[in-house]
């Protein structure tokens, strides 16, 4: 049970930072930085 919720918590962790890269991209694409 608590293997599932540490794997769940790491996968948040994971989509979250892939998001934050992905906003961070986007930022660099429209400002051309």
């Amino acid at each position: 049970m608590r293997k599932v919720a540490n794997d769940d918590y790491a996968w948040k962790t994971l989509y979250h930072k892939a998001v934050e890269k992905g906003i961070l991209n986007l930022g660099f694409l429209i400002f051309g930085a």
